[in-house]
């Protein structure tokens, strides 16, 4: 695609990227050295990566790394080194690149006018030179003035033999350059090289270029304001510029390498620029604002000329569609689909599709929208920047099918896509959809003909998500979509919140443009305030039976919930979940109170801190500002009510704490993550009591003896499976300081070692289980010679052995059967035991798997059982006896004290 008459693009394949590389068109075979640099210090860049036979992944992009060609740059290009030419008048550059650096503080401004994020990265990549190619060096010797003109300057300049032909080969050129001692030069690559190794050197006026180029390098490089010379003689007058100030290591690091290994890696040190094209149209003009500073009031005026000109580009670059109308506002600018936001006649349902490299999804998206049976659909989808072929896809679609209008977005973000979006929408309702989801037959219209019928604000319809392995059900325990009322409010159906995407619903058009209902652009969950200021603005919500909408679960790719850093995203969440509390708080109404804090500990805040905490393996940049986040979210929410896993509460309490080791372990806890020993598992609750220790205040009573009850089933069956162990002992020791003396030798030391070998070779079980005031247990093993049926009891102070009263032992094919029975009273009262096959000649025991049913629960039983990992847990009790008295005394006690509060109140 060519954007200047005159001239053509030349492409130059690099271990299979595009590199582009400018030659004039006039003459293919015609080159301007500085122009042929760009490909040779890409292949160069990746040899000293290592990445010379690296080859590109299949759909990797084009690269633009050197020359003022921006206006060359197409959909989806990344740029590395590049500039903005002055002299092209309509500067026609996409609002999808990638812009790792460019080549200074002018290019910055004007690309940042057009809403793109640029770094301060600047300088050219020929810069470089003399690290990628060591052997080129500057003379020992060097003597002499050359003039090396600008391609376009050549038939100007009398043939002379200090004039160095700028068509010649790259290399000779600049051996030349090296082997002079003053450079003059109109080139803008001869001052780029001279400046890299060293050669004194000063530019001169072109007649042909403009100086926005020489000004924006020269910006780029430290030189406040250099004056160009006019001529030769002006150039010996001035002598050498001043040196070059540049920063070889960030130009280095900005090198888009990923284009060839497919992994990007975080780069710290750029903050990305928020707060959509607004804020970048304010960084542009703090850009001018500073570079203007830096040159001074006695402007030459080659300077002059280039801010003038950089104005230009920036007023004629602001963007006039593809924003919002908050933007335009902003920005001066007269959108004229916003003169008139009446309904379109005959439209009825306005879609609105934010997309963002949905490339391979979103024809099947479009194909389920378009194939919903409504007359007066209209489909309009907002592109985000894709960098894959989801633009040309829903072009192919809006070619071919009118309904559909396709709008690429000049600001960033999904909230603004869907802005966009709405500002567009002619229809009397409105839809939500993502570009990657399934919209089932009939769902539009069951939600539609409810609305028609009740006049309701909004129609809310049931939801199923999928994956390439599993579909689930996330509203399976909501009442209100169980009920599905009709002319409903949040205050009646408060389950409602529970669920806040912006997909399975259908708004009015004048409800939402009436209530001023926006999204936020956020990194994450841009949907969940807007949908509950919806849910508590409206005054009547229909709730349909139907299942309306298909979400495709995609981890660890670009979709719009999974395509953010971690930090980022937690904190987005964290933010607008504080605001959607204030709003609730704000309604007054306490039975929806109690489930959005629910809500907030039990189902989303648990889930995304848990998302955080689950990348947590040493403490975070972020960790600080998720802090005070959650301590921001928890302070804006009701206390959380005693129905809550403790565990779950204890995750957001740490980490509101900054107690992120033990967070992370009181979250893999309450989800029960598979560790992958037992020594794992004994490390969390380690971590997790630890921090208890400290923070005493962050449990009751109650939650204190469930998780006491946890920790010792934990315990008793770590100490089955992998014995005593460092972990072990260690988590012994932090549970007697936190819960007391009742944890005081639970995992006490017995030496003997449960052996893996033993569970193999016997495999041992247990099928049936009798109590009353005896213990009776039947089990089979592979062994029946050498070893006997045992109860260990990891507590004991001395040994951890309890023998039975009677083993009866049978052969039964190639297996062993047995029946053991032990007395009540030669068990431990309140310790917990567990059956086991000893090995008396190996001191090793293995554990009896449980294969049979536990007993029903009998008041008169004498113990209790319990199953941990498919280990029988046995609890012995007092008599039933002693237990009837203690729980007379305490009704007896109750009911004293209901009699006097009686005699007291009359």
């Amino acid at each position: 695609m060519s954007h200047d008459p005159g001239y053509t693009q030349q492409e130059v394949d690099v271990n299979g990227v595009t590199c582009y590389r400018w030659r004039p068109s006039s003459d293919a075979r015609t080159q301007n050295f500085g122009d042929e640099l760009g490909p040779l210090i890409v292949r160069e860049m990746l040899r000293s990566l290592g990445l010379d036979d690296r080859a590109a992944r299949r759909e990797s992009r084009r690269l633009i790394s050197v020359g003022s060609v921006m206006h060359y740059a197409e959909r989806g290009d990344v740029v590395w080194g590049a500039g903005v030419n002055g002299k092209v008048f309509r500067q026609l550059i996409p609002a999808q690149l990638d812009i790792r650096s460019v080549r200074g503080p002018l290019t910055r401004a004007a690309l940042l006018a057009r809403g793109h994020d640029v770094s301060r990265k600047f300088g050219d990549p020929a810069m470089l030179l003399p690290s990628l190619f060591p052997h080129l060096s500057r003379a020992t010797s060097p003597s002499g003035i050359i003039v090396v003109p600008n391609l376009n300057d050549m038939a100007d300049i009398a043939p002379s033999e200090m004039v160095v032909d700028p068509r010649a080969d790259p290399f000779e050129v600049i051996d030349q350059i090296l082997r002079a001692d003053f450079v003059v030069a109109s080139s803008l690559h001869a001052i780029i090289i001279a400046d890299a190794f060293g050669v004194p050197c000063r530019g001169m006026l072109s007649r042909h270029e403009h100086p926005f180029k020489y000004v924006d390098y020269f910006l780029g490089v430290g030189r406040g304001n250099v004056r160009m010379a006019r001529d030769l003689d002006d150039a010996l007058d001035l002598g050498p510029m001043p040196l070059a100030e540049f920063d070889a290591a960030a130009l280095r690091g900005a090198f888009p390498s990923d284009l060839w290994t497919g992994t990007r890696e975080r780069d710290d040190s750029v903050a990305p620029i928020g707060g959509g094209i607004v804020m970048r149209h304010h960084e542009a003009l703090r850009e001018i604002d500073t570079a203007m500073e830096a040159v001074g009031r006695d402007m030459d005026p080659a300077f002059t000329a280039s801010f003038t000109r950089l104005q230009q580009i920036v007023r004629a670059g602001t963007p006039q569609q593809g924003i919002t109308r908050e933007d335009a506002g902003a920005l001066g600018v007269d959108l004229r689909h916003m003169r008139t936001r009446v309904s379109k006649p005959g439209t009825l349902v306005s879609v609105v599709i934010p997309t963002h490299n949905v490339g391979a999804w979103v024809a099947e998206t479009l194909e389920s929208v378009l194939a919903q049976d409504i007359e007066g659909l209209e489909v309009i989808v907002v592109d985000d920047h894709s960098a894959d072929d989801t633009v040309d896809r829903v072009r192919a679609f809006a070619d071919s099918d009118s309904r559909v209008t396709l709008i690429e977005s000049a600001t960033r973000g999904g909230g603004s896509a869907r802005n966009i979006g709405v500002d567009h929408a002619r229809g009397k309702y409105l839809v939500f959809c993502d570009g990657d989801d399934l919209v089932p037959r009939g769902a539009y219209r069951a939600m539609l003909d409810s609305l028609e019928r009740t006049g309701s604000d909004m129609a809310i319809g049931d939801y199923l998500k999928f994956s390439p392995t599993d579909t689930w059900h996330p509203t399976s325990s909501m009442a209100a979509y169980r009920e599905a009322p009709s002319e409903t409010t949040l205050t009646d159906s408060p389950s409602l919140v529970l669920s806040r995407p912006c997909w399975n619903k259908m708004f009015s058009r004048g409800f939402w443009e009436s209530r001023h209902i926006r999204f936020p652009d956020v990194p994450r969950s841009n949907d969940i305030v807007p949908m509950t200021e919806a849910y508590l603005l409206a005054r009547r919500i229909d709730v349909v039976s139907d299942v309306v909408y298909l979400y495709r679960e995609r981890p660890g790719t670009s979709s719009m919930t999974s395509r953010s850093p971690s930090g980022s995203s937690t904190l987005s969440y964290l933010r607008q979940e504080v605001e959607c509390a204030q709003l609730l708080v704000a309604a007054h109404d306490d039975r929806l109170n109690d489930i959005f804090t629910t809500l907030v500990f039990d189902r989303d805040g648990f889930v995304h801190v848990s998302k955080y905490l689950a990348a947590w393996t040493q403490p975070m940049a972020d960790d600080a500002v998720v802090s005070r986040a959650i301590c921001d979210l928890l302070a804006a929410v009701a206390p959380p009510p005693a129905r809550i896993d403790p565990l779950k509460k204890l995750t957001l309490f740490l980490a509101g704490r900054a107690e992120m080791a033990a967070a992370r372990a009181s979250s893999r806890l309450a989800a029960k993550v598979n560790a992958t020993s037992g020594d794992e598992i004994a490390d969390r609750w380690s971590a997790l009591v630890d921090a208890l220790i400290r923070h005493p205040d962050l449990i009751n009573d109650y939650e204190s003896r469930l998780l006491a009850e946890a920790v010792e089933v934990d315990l008793l069956s770590l100490s089955v499976e992998v014995g005593t162990s460092q972990s072990v002992r260690a988590l012994r020791e932090r549970c007697e300081k936190f819960f007391g003396r009742a944890f005081a030798g639970l995992v006490s030391a017995a030496e003997t070692t449960m052996s893996d070998s033993l569970a193999e070779r016997a495999s041992p079980v247990i099928t049936s289980v009798n109590g009353g005031n005896e213990l009776t247990l039947t089990g089979s093993s592979m062994l029946g010679v050498g070893v006997t049926v045992m109860m260990y009891d990891g507590a004991s102070k001395g040994s951890p052995w309890v023998n039975p009263r009677s083993v009866e032992w049978a052969v039964a094919g190639e297996h062993y059967q047995w029946h053991a029975v032990f007395d009540a009273a030669d068990l431990p009262l309140g310790r917990p035991v567990t059956p086991v096959l000893f090995e008396p000649t190996t001191a090793s025991a293995a554990a009896a798997k449980l294969r049979g049913s536990l007993p029903e629960y009998f008041a008169m039983d004498a113990f209790l059982y319990r199953e941990v990992r498919g280990s029988l847990i046995i609890d012995r009790r007092r008599h039933w006896t002693i237990r009837a008295v203690k729980r007379g005394a305490i009704i007896l006690r109750s009911r004293v004290r209901t009699i006097g509060r009686q005699a007291f109140r009359r």
